[in-house]
Protein backbone atom coordinates (compact mmCIF):
# COMPACT_ATOMS: atom_id res chain seq x y z
CA UNK A 1 0.00 0.00 0.00
CA UNK A 2 1.66 3.45 -1.41
CA UNK A 3 2.70 5.76 1.46
CA UNK A 4 2.32 3.54 4.70
CA UNK A 5 3.59 0.32 3.53
CA UNK A 6 6.24 1.05 1.09
CA UNK A 7 8.24 4.44 0.60
CA UNK A 8 10.69 4.56 -2.37
CA UNK A 9 14.23 7.06 -1.82
CA UNK A 10 15.31 8.33 -5.43
CA UNK A 11 18.50 9.29 -6.22
CA UNK A 12 18.18 13.22 -5.95
CA UNK A 13 16.56 12.01 -1.89
CA UNK A 14 13.43 12.74 -2.81
CA UNK A 15 10.82 10.70 -1.51
CA UNK A 16 8.43 9.35 -3.33
CA UNK A 17 4.94 6.90 -1.60
CA UNK A 18 5.61 4.03 -3.79
CA UNK A 19 7.76 3.28 -7.41
CA UNK A 20 4.86 3.90 -9.35
CA UNK A 21 3.78 7.44 -8.42
CA UNK A 22 5.42 10.71 -8.47
CA UNK A 23 4.26 12.33 -5.64
CA UNK A 24 7.26 14.21 -3.65
CA UNK A 25 6.08 13.43 0.68
CA UNK A 26 9.15 14.78 1.58
CA UNK A 27 13.78 15.26 0.77
CA UNK A 28 15.91 13.45 3.04
CA UNK A 29 18.06 16.24 2.17
CA UNK A 30 15.58 18.41 4.22
CA UNK A 31 14.28 16.05 6.57
CA UNK A 32 14.66 12.39 8.73
CA UNK A 33 13.87 9.69 7.13
CA UNK A 34 11.50 9.10 10.28
CA UNK A 35 9.75 12.66 9.77
CA UNK A 36 8.98 11.60 6.47
CA UNK A 37 7.75 8.09 7.49
CA UNK A 38 5.21 9.23 9.95
CA UNK A 39 3.63 12.17 8.00
CA UNK A 40 3.40 9.43 4.95
CA UNK A 41 1.75 7.08 7.41
CA UNK A 42 -0.22 9.71 8.67
CA UNK A 43 -1.44 10.83 5.68
CA UNK A 44 -2.12 7.53 3.42
CA UNK A 45 -3.46 5.43 6.67
CA UNK A 46 -6.46 8.12 6.28
CA UNK A 47 -7.14 7.58 3.23
CA UNK A 48 -9.84 5.82 1.82
CA UNK A 49 -9.93 3.60 -1.41
CA UNK A 50 -12.63 4.88 -4.16
CA UNK A 51 -15.16 3.06 -4.11
CA UNK A 52 -18.00 1.97 -6.66
CA UNK A 53 -20.84 3.81 -5.30
CA UNK A 54 -18.65 7.06 -5.98
CA UNK A 55 -16.86 6.08 -8.89
CA UNK A 56 -19.28 3.91 -11.21
CA UNK A 57 -19.97 6.72 -14.01
CA UNK A 58 -16.19 7.81 -13.41
CA UNK A 59 -13.73 7.07 -17.51
CA UNK A 60 -11.00 6.30 -14.92
CA UNK A 61 -12.20 3.58 -12.68
CA UNK A 62 -10.53 0.74 -14.54
CA UNK A 63 -6.90 2.21 -14.36
CA UNK A 64 -7.27 3.12 -10.63
CA UNK A 65 -9.54 0.22 -9.04
CA UNK A 66 -7.60 -1.40 -5.96
CA UNK A 67 -4.97 1.28 -6.56
CA UNK A 68 -4.76 4.75 -4.17
CA UNK A 69 -1.69 5.70 -5.89
CA UNK A 70 -3.33 5.41 -9.45
CA UNK A 71 -6.55 6.98 -7.71
CA UNK A 72 -4.70 10.19 -6.26
CA UNK A 73 -2.69 10.76 -10.00
CA UNK A 74 -6.01 10.23 -11.69
CA UNK A 75 -8.76 12.42 -9.65
CA UNK A 76 -7.37 15.77 -11.50
CA UNK A 77 -8.07 14.76 -14.70
CA UNK A 78 -11.84 14.02 -14.90
CA UNK A 79 -14.05 16.82 -15.02
CA UNK A 80 -16.43 15.65 -12.00
CA UNK A 81 -14.82 13.77 -9.20
CA UNK A 82 -16.80 12.49 -6.74
CA UNK A 83 -13.79 10.85 -4.88
CA UNK A 84 -11.09 13.55 -3.93
CA UNK A 85 -8.10 13.56 -1.44
CA UNK A 86 -8.93 16.11 1.50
Amino acid sequence: MAGYKTLKNQPNMMVTPCAMMQLNIGNLKRESFKTILIKSFKLFSKLAFPDSKQCSTCSEENYYKGYISEAIIRKDSVSVCNWKVK
